[in-house]
């Protein structure tokens, strides 16, 4: 049996013997995959959006993007810096 076939046979137990079940989608975070996050966004019904923004490169013009479309859908927002030991002073108080 494969590692996938065995998986899915484990998910409606999963599925039957849980009070909350935690979903977390990976949405594409590069412009050119924008029609993808649109529609896992609007396909998937997300309850939260978070916002993950590496502190070294800063708030770019997708990150813009995902927060509009998140509030545009009423998505509450968690915004997290990540790389915050590579980010130059001026830059991580600059994004704070």
């Amino acid at each position: 049996m494969s590692h996938t076939s065995k998986k899915n046979k484990i998910w409606p137990d999963i599925v039957d013997n849980s009070v909350k079940i935690v979903h977390l989608l990976d949405m594409c975070g590069h412009e050119k995959y924008l029609k993808t996050t649109m529609h896992g966004l609007t396909s998937l019904y997300p309850d939260y959006c978070l916002l993950v923004i590496g502190a070294n490169m800063g708030i770019s013009k997708m990150t813009k993007e995902h927060l509009g479309i998140s509030l545009a859908l009423n998505l509450p927002v968690f915004v997290v810096f990540t790389k915050i030991d590579l980010a130059p002073e001026k830059i991580f108080n600059d994004n704070m």
